[in-house]
């Protein structure tokens, strides 16, 4: 792990191809964070993060330089169930072994349902669940799935009982069921 570390801050804090973010981020501790984090435990020194930075600043600056053109990079939005949504980025074989791999050995244990077309009611665009479903779907069919986008962060601020969120319901109910909508 310590290994995986070292080559991690290499690559954000290479003052020629680092990331934009952690550079900057290194000017106001003041110090060389190759010269003092050498393990987990040292990721103290950082301090608490700041998840309003991830608003403040494009994903971009937060990646290093040098995988800025890298391809395969999955870009996607998080729920924001405890707070604002985060946009994130994942490199391909990390968002495979986060998103993918574990539902599909699901699948190969016989965990969940097999063979048919899938069905995805939730959110889709950015929103990383959404990504993961159809690519899931895409690999075990060779078809992405039908979907209904649901975005649960929209629907949780609509007032109970009011008329967009009972319409809401209502065209989402009627879409799962009819094949034609």
């Amino acid at each position: 792990m310590n290994a995986h570390l070292r080559a991690v801050l290499a690559a954000h804090f290479d003052s020629a191809h680092g990331s934009p973010y952690w550079l900057a981020r290194q000017r106001e501790l003041g110090f060389s964070v190759l010269d003092r984090v050498h393990d987990i435990d040292d990721l103290a020194l950082f301090g608490p993060f700041d998840l309003d930075a991830l608003n403040r600043h494009p994903v971009e600056d937060f990646l290093p330089r040098a995988l800025r053109a890298a391809s395969g990079l999955v870009f996607a939005e998080t729920g924001g169930t405890s707070g604002e949504p985060r946009t994130t980025a994942y490199s391909a074989a990390d968002f495979r072994a986060a998103f993918i791999e574990p539902f599909i050995a699901r699948l190969d244990a016989g965990l969940l349902p097999d063979g048919g077309r899938w069905l995805w009611l939730g959110p889709s665009g950015p929103h990383v669940i959404g990504k993961a479903a159809q690519r899931i779907a895409f690999l075990t069919t060779g078809s992405d799935a039908f979907s209904v986008d649901f975005d649960p962060r929209w629907f949780r601020r609509l007032t109970p009982g009011s008329l967009a969120r009972n319409r809401y319901l209502e065209k989402a109910s009627s879409t799962a069921t009819s094949p034609s909508t």
